[in-house]
């Protein structure tokens, strides 16, 4: 191609991606919640009321001191007591004993286990910012989770311990340490990222836990286990290791009571939970329902052992600062705990018939409830008439009657302290609809705070989609020698892609199960298109399309999995059908040789040996030999070409298998190596691969055949970002595109048929690889690969490139599929199946963006169609950048 022509198709990829950055841009910014952050802070000085106390600051100190304990990932159904025959045989149910026998046990003291729901995006970022100021996080803010730069600036319990002369202690969490960094007396922060390390954080903090706790040089010790959040995250909750962390947890908790005195609380809680697979950041029930423990020597309201009693992560925030005798925090949206203030269960009301004990203390803790919730409930409305001043986003009218409710019912609370009420039945149920009052007035600020600030910017949000769909246009009119005519009249692949997968992308039932929505388009368009084509080519071809679809039909057998967890014994079957897929195909290509016979006796080898050796050896056997079935179909996709690069990446290749099999070994084994052999196999290795990938592809751009040389020196390094199951799903990738590259040139395939088959089959192996989009599937293991620490240009980089794994390879690979003459005459690359890919990904993304914006008000909006719709705008950046460079190679 000349050079004119060269920038010619260059320049009009750059502006459209440029344009696609634009239109994400503002559509984000009109999408995502926002609020505005004030500084104000809550001074003794200037409560929100009058009040007097004697010990407290705006409140009584009904404790001297406390302990707070965060551990990590403490899901709520870990803390509670399940039936022993259920409990038979888990990893995690029944592991934490102590809540049970404290609760049960009223001569040990006061204790009380809440369900502790915490506000997504559940990333500890977020959930300690919640926790300490009392703020709802907007969803946006998951992104700060991998950003601990930023200290915070808004009001919080642990800036009040600061000002008013507490001693406070820090152990545990890095995070801390950067969000508060001025605020402890004496602080022992260690490493959080590095989700492979189980016991660093936890062994630190039980290092400094108790002799802090004897020294009694404090006020406050906050204390952040991690050891349970990284189990999960590297094995999953169902793993033996998550029963020795439990375990060690209950001895901490079991070791702090001992020490606790009658003027000290205790709080043990959990920042969010898990999913099954370990990972959290998203709206599910099991990555929302966290546990909160909460125990005492004084007598509060009794032990009773209600498993659904709920409360939220912010009211945890007014009720440490009210029971310490702070000020709460200016921007706290919480409201207190009320058993943790009365000798009273409250449900007592929920019954007529139920008796209502009317002893003084009673009426005495359920008075100081009410004052403190006509507390919290003040600051409230000053923080909501300060809001309403610097924003127009609370509407006036709706403030002042919130404002009318809360004087309500402060005329009433007025007359009954007046009154000086003797207690009595009566009495208390006055009291208690004045508690109730207060509650309601909380809970509607709350629910107008929550709808404001999910306010949109629609004008934003239409000109985002207005961009995409300029993109759009601009690349039907970008496709050479293709009538727009023939792709919406014509072309039935457009509308069937079109009606089905767009339209699928307007139901949330359809996103939770779009990989098999995927399957199902891809396995018809094949039917449609390139059968009809391939029955009149001879029996070679049919035996080649039934393969193809045998291949992605094997693909849904492919699931991601952890590294460490990932069972080779039981893949070996696996192994086994790709060798034999890999035999029909050297038959095909190289006839009855002796490299036919070589791979039906390997392939029946394997097999037979996995189930005949001890684990450990299978485990080697299975990793090799998959590796040597990856290596040889390397080679029959290159024909012989990019030699070099084959070589290298064949080295890398033996290096992973190294890699897997330390890992397993040390995993089964649950030995560590000295510290050198752990430095080679998990740094060394890894980082070696890495170079080896880039030398390769430098290498590759000196020669011919570039998208190939790229694809075979960066598949090492995918293949050990996406783990173990990668074996099966990269390997199934370069069948398939072996297998469509010789249909396409036999069935005459068209342009955009081949475009739409690459696409369809790009999105179905962004799950196969093990990925979807939730932020709680997202693999955050992969970017500490060959490193200890987490770096955040290096770890996104690698997150990135085991996120979007398939994308980048179908892209790269799409002119080798079809590489027939283009428009310009030129064999070897069409320019035409890129632009028609981008097209599809296009348009995908701009349905997307349609459907969150009529449904921007539906219930499954955060939790479904937010990450969708930011996978789906990253991919369409992903795809423009991998064009643009792919383009550029030629």
């Amino acid at each position: 191609m000349s050079r004119g022509g060269y920038w010619c198709h260059l320049v009009p990829l750059v502006i459209i991606f440029l344009i696609h950055l634009g239109g994400l841009y503002f559509y984000t910014t009109g999408f995502f919640l926002t609020r505005h952050s004030i500084d104000e802070i809550s001074s003794c000085e200037n409560p929100p009321v009058a009040v007097a106390n004697s010990s407290g600051c705006w409140s009584q100190k009904i404790y001297k001191k406390a302990v707070v304990l965060i551990i990590d990932a403490l899901r709520y159904d870990f803390a509670i007591k399940h039936d022993q025959i259920e409990a038979e045989g888990s990893y995690w149910k029944n592991h934490l004993p102590i809540f049970d026998s404290i609760i049960k046990d009223p001569t040990k003291g006061s204790g009380h286990l809440f369900k502790f729901i915490a506000d997504p995006p559940t990333t500890t970022m977020q959930r300690l910012k919640g926790m300490t100021t009392g703020g709802l996080p907007t969803f946006f803010d998951a992104s700060d989770n991998f950003d601990t730069s930023e200290s915070i600036k808004e009001d919080s319990w642990i800036y009040q311990l600061y000002l008013n002369g507490f001693r406070t202690v820090f152990m545990g969490d890095d995070t801390w340490g950067h969000l508060y960094p001025s605020y402890f007396k004496r602080n022992y922060s260690y490493p959080s990222f590095n989700v492979k390390d189980l016991h660093t954080v936890d062994n630190g903090v039980i290092e400094h836990l108790l002799p802090e706790m004897r020294g009694g040089d404090w006020d406050v010790i906050i204390g952040h286990f991690l050891g349970v959040d990284h189990v999960g995250h590297r094995f999953g909750p169902d793993h033996p290791a998550m029963i020795e962390k439990l375990q060690q947890m209950n001895h901490v908790v079991s070791n702090v009571i001992d020490e606790i005195d009658d003027e000290t609380i205790l709080f043990v809680l959990g920042d969010h939970g898990m999913t099954t697979d370990g990972n959290h950041g998203g709206a599910s029930d099991l990555e929302t329902e966290a546990a909160l423990f909460v125990y005492s020597k004084k007598e509060t309201a009794n032990n009773e052992y209600t498993y659904e009693r709920v409360v939220h992560q912010i009211d945890i925030v007014p009720t440490i600062s009210t029971l310490l005798g702070l000020p709460i925090p200016y921007g706290n949206l919480g409201k207190v705990i009320p058993e943790l203030y009365i000798n009273m269960n409250l449900n007592i009301f929920t019954d007529p018939i139920n008796e209502i004990p009317t002893e003084q203390k009673v009426c005495d803790s359920l008075k100081y409830l009410t004052d403190m919730s006509y507390l919290e409930a003040s600051q409230l409305n000053t923080y909501l008439n300060k809001y309403s001043e610097l924003s127009s986003q609370i509407p006036e009218d709706e403030v002042k009657k919130l404002t009318m409710v809360l004087l309500d019912a402060n005329a009433l609370k007025e007359q009954y302290d007046n009154e000086k009420l003797v207690c009595s039945e009566m009495v208390i149920k006055k009291y208690h609809n004045l508690y109730k009052r207060y509650v309601s007035y909380h809970d509607s600020v709350l629910e107008l705070c929550t709808r404001l600030w999910s306010t949109f910017d629609t004008n934003f949000m239409l000109l985002g989609i207005f961009l995409v769909a300029l993109s759009v246009i601009f690349l039907f009119y970008s496709l050479k020698g293709i009538s727009i005519i023939n792709i919406f009249v014509k072309n039935k692949t457009f509308w069937l892609i079109c009606i089905l997968r767009f339209f699928s992308l307007w139901s949330n039932s359809y996103i939770e199960t779009e990989e098999l929505t995927m399957l199902y388009l891809v396995l018809t368009v094949l039917c449609l298109k390139i059968l009809p084509k391939i029955t009149n080519n001879g029996e070679e071809s049919g035996i080649m399309f039934i393969l193809l679809i045998v291949c992605i039909r094997l693909s849904t057998n492919v699931t991601g999995g952890k590294h460490e967890s990932y069972n080779f014994s039981e893949s070996a079957l696996d192994t086994f059908i790709i060798m034999c897929i890999t035999t029909i195909l050297i038959y095909l290509k190289k006839g009855h040789g002796i490299q036919t016979t070589t791979w039906i006796l390997s392939s029946c080898a394997t097999l037979l040996l996995n189930s005949v050796f001890p684990n450990n050896i299978a485990i080697a056997l299975n990793v090799i030999s998959s590796i040597i079935v990856v290596i040889v179909l390397l080679k029959l996709l290159t024909n012989g070409k990019v030699f070099y690069n084959l070589v290298a990446s064949s080295l890398s290749l033996v290096l992973v298998a190294i890699y897997w099999i330390s890992i397993q070994v040390d995993y089964i084994d649950d030995k560590m190596s000295s510290n050198m052999d752990q430095w080679i196999l998990r740094i060394l290795i890894p980082l070696f691969i890495y170079s080896n990938s880039v030398i390769a592809m430098l290498y590759s751009l000196l020669y011919e055949h570039k998208n190939m040389g790229i694809v075979i020196s960066i598949f090492p390094t995918l293949m050990i970002l996406l783990g173990p199951p990668s074996v099966y799903s990269l390997t199934l990738i370069v069948v398939i595109l072996h297998l469509l590259k010789y249909i396409v040139i036999h069935a005459e395939t068209g342009t955009f048929d081949i475009a739409a088959i690459m696409y369809l089959l790009s999105i179905l192996f962004f799950y196969f690889t093990g990925h979807a989009p939730r932020f709680d599937a997202l693999q955050f293991s992969a970017g500490f690969i060959g490193f200890d620490y987490y770096n955040y240009t290096i770890g996104g980089i690698l997150m990135i490139l085991n996120t979007f794994a398939s994308m980048i390879i179908f892209v790269i690979l799409l002119p080798f599929v079809d590489n027939r003459k283009n428009i310009n005459g030129n064999t070897g690359y069409n320019n035409n199946v890129l632009l028609s890919f981008l097209l599809l990904v296009c348009v995908s993304t701009m349905s997307t963006m349609l459907f969150t914006y009529f449904a921007r008000r539906h219930l499954m909006v955060w939790r479904i169609f937010a990450p969708k719709y930011m996978f789906d705008a990253a991919i369409l950046l992903v795809v423009d950048i991998v064009i643009i460079l792919s383009y550029s190679l030629i």
